[in-house]
């Protein structure tokens, strides 16, 4: 009982640092972006713009600034909850109520598909394999030749594009991720999204992979060999 009275309170407590941080940057962004659009309309009275131009030029950039704003609110979202929500993974692999490997791929491709669901960035389906065991899926995702995405994996760790498709329902990318824990290879993700991630997406899920993942796929691989 108290273990659930201490994990209400640090998810209050870590919904009010949220919101006390959205409180002082979202105003501060958007004294930025009406600093920027009044020296847009500075420039244009004193290149001789027409009204109409100037209404066009202006709007435009507004809405470009939204844009850059929700990306950034993305980026800014997913790297401060997932510190926080990954924290019941951890919490179940250290009580051990996450013991076996079939438990931990379950738990990870589960949280993956649940927590990156985002208009700029959203995962719809995860596949798994760990060393020697089969591939887990989760999601509708056709996993094809996963001794070939094994073989990329194992030879660099970096985050690439495994598959690229297209059909009625819009395109599927799907991601490869290799789980490395230091020069150990652990195995790899598959991740399948609708969006093309820009570079610092790429380099968020890398860090992903690097912080929250490995050390706790480890922790599960030495329990179960024991």
């Amino acid at each position: 009982m108290e273990k659930v009275r201490q994990n209400k309170y640090y998810s209050h407590f870590a919904g009010v640092i949220e919101r006390t941080q959205l409180m002082v940057l979202a105003p501060a962004y958007v004294i930025l972006c009406s600093a920027i659009i009044a020296g847009l309309v500075f420039l244009g009275v004193s290149l001789s713009w027409s009204s109409a131009l100037l209404i066009v030029a202006a709007i435009l950039l507004g809405v470009l600034l939204t844009i850059a704003g929700s990306f950034l609110y993305v980026i800014w979202n997913i790297q401060f909850r997932l510190q926080y929500d990954f924290d019941r993974i951890r919490n179940n692999v250290a009580s051990g109520k996450i013991q076996s490997l079939g438990e931990f791929e379950k738990a990870l491709c589960g949280f993956v598909t649940g927590f990156f669901h985002y208009s700029f960035f959203s995962v719809s389906a995860c596949a798994i394999k760990i060393k020697d065991r089969p591939v887990y899926r989760h999601g509708d995702m056709d996993v094809t030749k996963p001794e070939e995405a094994e073989e990329k994996a194992r030879k660099s760790p970096q985050l690439t594009i495994w598959r690229k498709e297209k059909s009625s329902t819009g395109k599927k990318i799907t991601y490869l991720l290799p789980v490395w824990f230091g020069d150990e290879y652990l195995g790899f993700l598959l991740l399948e999204s609708p969006n093309k991630l820009p570079r610092i997406l790429k380099t968020l899920l890398q860090d992903f992979e690097n912080n929250y993942i490995d050390d706790q796929l480890l922790h599960v691989i030495n329990r179960q060999q024991r």
